[in-house]
């Protein structure tokens, strides 16, 4: 998925930062560069502390902040639409009742697992048939997995 350049990544600070660590990797950042210090890259050190300056100045100020996590929120929103999958035209979603029948159906199955595949699973672990314990846990484990995914996904 495609990352938002925001003026948190440019001052390298988290977005609840404090206005303290945003004065502070203001100033770190524009010492590091600084056009004088940097005299072999000067276009880019320039390019750099124009970013630099607009980042502080947005986030040091409240409203202006406030206004820029917005736009984050909305832009995050948007390239979510954008990269999730739309659901068929004739699908349904899920309501309470088929979320926590699908529930109580994993927590059966678990149950069944251990109440009925455990001696099975005994039974098969000997020398002879070593592969037939293995395929069914990974037929059960599998079997758990999707269920879990179809509950996430709804």
């Amino acid at each position: 998925m495609k990352k938002i350049r925001t003026h948190y990544d440019n001052l390298q600070v988290v977005e609840n930062a404090s206005p303290e660590v945003i004065k502070g990797a203001y100033r770190y950042l524009s010492q590091k560069w600084h056009p004088d210090k940097n005299p072999n890259q000067r276009e880019k050190a320039e390019n750099n502390i124009r970013i630099i300056n607009k980042a502080y100045e947005v986030l040091s100020d409240p409203i202006k902040r406030s206004e820029h996590n917005e736009w984050i929120r909305q832009e995050k929103a948007k390239l979510q639409a954008q990269f999730s999958p739309t659901p068929p035209p004739n699908s349904f979603s899920m309501d309470f009742t088929e979320k926590r029948l699908n529930s109580e159906l994993h927590s059966a199955m678990w149950l069944y697992r251990w109440q009925f595949l455990a001696p099975v699973e005994k039974r098969f672990s000997s020398q002879s048939r070593p592969w037939m314990r293995y395929c069914l846990i990974l037929i059960f484990s599998f079997y758990a997995f999707i269920l879990l995914m179809n509950e996430n996904l709804v």
